[in-house]
């Protein structure tokens, strides 16, 4: 197990726990990608953060700075300045901006059909950028 997400139904309130225990075990675009791992973080933030929304709170607030400096191998001044942007957009911009181009490339050829991809519709930019990926 990659991560847990723990809602808890105490006797006077509701609380969530998130823990993060290390890169994906499922999803292999995510253990050989950097932007991946990044886009794939932010699902299980924005997931927890909905749960959050209809709970008490959170019982390990700075979870998500940790994961990032762990998981994902940014710096504690990126992770926090990638937690602080709320769209999508943004957070595509930094982190597309953040990489080096050895990590854009990978990102640029990967094949979506055999890999997992965890950005939203960035599939499709792949396929202009790579017609004919290599499986």
């Amino acid at each position: 197990m990659s991560y847990c997400i723990n809602v808890s139904h105490l006797e006077k309130e509701i609380v969530v726990t998130v823990k993060i225990f290390g890169t994906s075990e499922e999803f292999k675009s995510v253990r050989i990608s950097q932007f991946q791992c990044i886009g794939w973080l932010l699902g299980i933030f924005d997931e927890a953060q909905r749960l959050i929304a209809r709970s008490d709170g959170l019982l390990n607030p700075g979870y998500d700075q940790e994961a990032l400096e762990r998981v994902a191998r940014l710096s504690p001044d990126e992770a926090s300045r990638l937690l602080a942007l709320t769209t999508l957009s943004d957070r595509f911009e930094y982190v597309w901006g953040l990489i080096g181009e050895e990590e854009r490339e990978l990102a640029r050829v990967m094949d979506f059909r055999y890999y997992d991809n965890f950005w939203p519709c960035f599939d499709a930019y792949s396929r202009i950028w790579n017609p004919n990926p290599l499986p």
